[in-house]
């Protein structure tokens, strides 16, 4: 049962109502607070824990659920760097040879995806990282098409959406920050060092007001010129989804001022 419910916590990276915090990172006591974000998720944990003397849930169930959470984390993150930058995944490729398995094939270099965009793959990381990606409509394209493809973990197959629908502001800077900062070098890894977790999630936070202020600047604009380019390429289609889709108005996405 907790294994259900956390692998549906980590995966749930869509917008919500009411709000929730991301489960992503944990503050103090991050074993007890990963236990406790998941019962607060959760109206059937939630039944347990009243169940029991009060906060025995915690206690007895935090150190379990929180190596879980761990786990599917990194799957989470392995399926998100195999979809944008492993060699034989060229779909939605963002740059070559950049993880380890893919070494001996040559230096980092742009993908077919995105060499006409970019004159390097500091260029790319840099745009990744920056509050401009949304202003750039192929790399908007290129990062909202893999998200509907179906193959990023708990994701399902979709029609085209805005970026809004698909992602909180907090996931969005999750899997933009874990993409540019594989890009810093071939095979690279987060220190696992005593700093290494802390500096991770202090880059998070500062990538998740990053995120917010591309949103805010060129998300509206970014999803109208979207929405142009897929009723050229749609013309004519029967599909409902797609129709439905490009009914969306850029000003009837989720609120903004929210990282969840």
């Amino acid at each position: 049962m907790l294994q259900v419910q956390v692998k549906a916590a980590v995966n749930d990276v869509a917008p919500s109502h009411p709000k929730r915090k991301p489960f992503i990172y944990w503050e103090r006591e991050p074993e007890h607070d990963c236990c406790r974000r998941l019962v607060d998720r959760s109206e059937m944990l939630q039944a347990h824990a009243r169940a029991m003397e009060d906060g025995s849930f915690v206690r007895k169930f935090a150190r379990p659920v929180y190596l879980e959470a761990k786990r599917e984390k990194d799957a989470q993150i392995r399926y998100l760097r195999e979809l944008f930058l492993y060699n034989p995944n060229p779909a939605f490729q963002l740059a070559r040879n950049v993880m380890a398995r893919d070494k001996h094939n040559g230096p980092m270099e742009l993908s077919s995806n995105t060499a006409d965009l970019f004159d390097s793959v500091a260029e790319l990381r840099a745009c990744l990282l920056r509050d401009n990606m949304h202003a750039n409509p192929e790399m908007y394209h290129l990062f909202c098409s893999a998200l509907e493809s179906g193959k990023m973990r708990g994701m399902k197959a979709r029609a085209p959406a805005p970026l809004e629908r698909m992602l909180t502001i907090a996931f969005e800077a999750f899997f933009r920050l874990e993409l540019g900062s594989a890009l810093t070098s071939q095979g690279y890894r987060w220190s696992c060092g005593k700093d290494g977790p802390e500096l991770r999630k202090r880059k998070f936070k500062e990538m998740m007001i990053t995120v917010k202020l591309d949103r805010r600047k060129n998300g509206g604009a970014a999803w109208k010129r979207r929405q142009k380019d897929i009723k050229e390429s749609e013309l004519g289609t029967k599909d409902v989804r797609i129709k439905a889709t490009l009914e969306v108005e850029a000003d009837d996405l989720f609120d903004n001022d929210d990282f969840y």
